[in-house]
């Protein structure tokens, strides 16, 4: 709408984080909104700032391959206070310091950089690290489900670990939770399964988290 509105004001999409105390990597957003991309393109790294696409074992990914975001360069911090947690993040790749930035992404045909998300969904759910990637991957996998997005709603040992998603031929909360029982630990298996006809999604395209925990706050009335 912005754009559309004021079609003489050039609009950046630019990306940064924190630890390299300034934006990283900019886009020049097409002049007709009926150009913008699909995805979130961020584009290229400016001047003394770099940019890969690694895997798990920090190895640069070619053109098209998703993978982890690593920056470095200029501006890049030195470390945190807590020495371990600068280890975990701060690496070499090819000879060079960069940052795991925790986001997922790719470089595309044109040479430029787009991003996906977090590259991980891990949480912590009293007491056990969790990853909700594998948790859906399970319902899916079940056959029992179509679509499946797993959330943490809650906080402490009030904390409930929620799967919304879309039935296949009529299957139930009861029968899917059976059959993840099967398939998971103990500790990564639903509190509840909310059973809908289809997930919500934001003007961007992206899963509506406040939407699904309104969902989650509704049927919880319902069934007190």
């Amino acid at each position: 709408p912005f754009v559309s509105a004021r079609p003489d004001v050039t609009v950046i999409n630019a990306y940064g984080i924190t630890e390299t105390v300034m934006y990283h990597t900019a886009y020049r957003l097409p002049a007709d909104p009926a150009d913008f991309p699909d995805e979130s393109v961020i584009g290229r790294p400016f001047a003394d700032m770099s940019m890969e696409v690694v895997d798990d074992e920090l190895r640069v990914l070619p053109r098209g391959v998703i993978g982890q975001l690593a920056v470095g360069g200029a501006g890049l911090m030195a470390g945190y206070l807590d020495a371990e947690a600068t280890a975990r993040v701060l690496r070499r790749v090819n000879g060079r310091l960069v940052y795991l930035t925790g986001d997922r992404g790719y470089l595309n045909a044109d040479g430029d950089f787009v991003i996906l998300g977090r590259n991980d969904g891990q949480v912590k759910l009293r007491g056990h690290r969790c990853e909700l990637g594998e948790v859906e991957n399970a319902c899916l996998h079940s056959g029992l489900m179509s679509v499946a997005r797993a959330l943490v709603i809650g906080s402490g040992l009030e904390a409930e670990l929620v799967c919304f998603g879309v039935p296949v031929d009529g299957a139930t909360e009861a029968a899917i939770r059976d059959r993840l029982a099967g398939e998971l630990p103990r500790y990564a298996i639903p509190d509840r399964v909310i059973l809908i006809d289809a997930l919500p999604t934001t003007v961007n395209g992206k899963v509506d988290r406040d939407s699904l925990i309104r969902c989650y706050t509704d049927t919880d009335q319902v069934d007190g």
